[in-house]
């Protein structure tokens, strides 16, 4: 009996890596969302988003404020004093879906 001798047959192990965030378009437009460092707004990453989509954002740290931007082709463009604070490690309250 291999148990008895201290080996053990395998074990089978299941691994899920979630996206800290995920960034969900609920508008009927496509549009181009941006992610920033929400101090130095400094572009940490940005994506085209068809309606209803969601894209996970695997690329930001969460070690730092980070706010979302939203530009909508022929309508608008969030302006840097307009983004929104999506997420601020010192915040008690973490908001990791991001949805619009």
């Amino acid at each position: 009996n291999r148990i008895s001798h201290g080996i053990h047959a395998p074990v089978d192990y299941e691994i899920h890596i979630h996206a800290p965030i995920q960034v969900t378009n609920y508008l009927a437009e496509s549009a181009l969302f941006e992610i920033v460092h929400a101090e130095t707004e400094e572009l940490l990453w940005l994506q085209h988003i068809k309606p209803s989509k969601s894209v996970p954002v695997h690329t930001v740290s969460l070690h730092e404020p980070l706010a979302l931007r939203i530009s909508l082709p022929g309508f608008c463009r969030s302006v840097d004093d307009q983004a929104v604070i999506i997420h601020d490690e010192e915040l008690e309250d973490v908001n990791s879906h991001a949805a619009v």
